[in-house]
């Protein structure tokens, strides 16, 4: 077969890859319309949000949101100011327990620690783990308006949390 004849065959086949390729780019998925991956979670996730920390100008001296003290990664949540976090963490009540959403494929539950007595009462702390452990077992979160509460049979923190000067923490105490 001489080589003028391979020419318009030849063509033809670089015509359908290209198409091909085209039709492959067309049809994969974008994120047009979305400002970032975190409104995507949002919109997947109707009940995810951004838990701000509300607290005397004192204390709280800067908009701040409730974050891991290492933003993304199980330990203790905190208070962050807003400056500090590429983006608030969004969380979600689902069955009673708090959760934080990092991303498409990672879910850290929100466990609640006994840490020391007061007085007789204990403070609980709450800390961002890789699973479902903590001291303080059975308690149930839920919204109230805008609050978020936390209860452990006749008991609950009313929807107050505190901060300790000098220590990476939130803490409740709970009252019947």
């Amino acid at each position: 077969m001489p080589v003028s004849s391979l020419f318009p065959m030849l063509f033809a086949l670089a015509v359908l890859r290209i198409l091909a390729g085209a039709a492959l780019v067309l049809a994969l998925p974008t994120w047009e319309g979305l400002n970032s991956r975190s409104d995507f979670m949002a919109t997947l996730v109707p009940s995810t949000t951004y838990i701000e920390v509300l607290g005397p100008p004192a204390v709280i001296t800067t908009q701040s949101h409730l974050s891991s003290d290492v933003p993304g990664e199980p330990g203790n949540l905190t208070a962050l100011p807003t400056a500090q976090l590429r983006g608030p963490p969004l969380f979600s009540v689902k069955q009673n327990q708090l959760w934080q959403y990092r991303n498409e494929t990672t879910v850290y539950p929100v466990t609640i620690l006994n840490t020391t007595l007061v007085d007789g009462v204990p403070p609980l702390q709450m800390v961002l783990g890789k699973q479902r452990s903590g001291t303080v077992t059975g308690g149930a979160w839920e919204w109230r308006g805008t609050m978020l509460r936390y209860t452990l049979g006749a008991s609950g923190n009313g929807g107050i949390f505190y901060t300790c000067e000098g220590v990476a923490g939130i803490f409740m105490f709970l009252e019947a």
